[in-house]
């Protein structure tokens, strides 16, 4: 399964932000994790998996920490392409600098343990 989206993620360092006596999620956060789940449910209307898989990422995060946006982008793939991130077996993230690319693609394939 391919997903991709345009939609800038919102890092993981900006996703709490204090409210009186607790942290709250912010509304960047939501709103981001709400239409990049809208997209990515757009894209795979096939039931998800439900072994283990393998997500390969794949993003131009510009100046943005390459790592931060992983916890929102598998959060958003729950339900849609697996039915609960724990399922991810193993993770790879990739930077690219080609413009042409959209700002994220996410593969999620089953995962195969590899044998050596």
């Amino acid at each position: 399964m391919i997903f991709t989206t345009n939609i800038k993620p919102v890092s993981e360092n900006r996703r709490l932000i204090p409210a009186k006596t607790r942290l709250v999620a912010s509304t960047e956060y939501r709103k981001a994790k709400e239409a990049i789940r809208q997209e990515f449910s757009l894209q795979h209307t096939g039931a998800p998996s439900e072994g283990p898989v393998e997500v390969l990422i794949t993003c131009r995060p510009g100046r943005s920490d390459l790592t931060a946006w992983n916890k929102m982008l598998c959060d958003c793939l729950n339900g849609i392409a697996y039915l609960d991130d724990k399922q991810i077996e193993s993770i790879t993230v990739e930077k690219t600098r080609d413009k042409a690319c959209p700002l994220v693609t996410v593969v999620v394939e089953e995962y195969h343990e590899s044998r050596e």
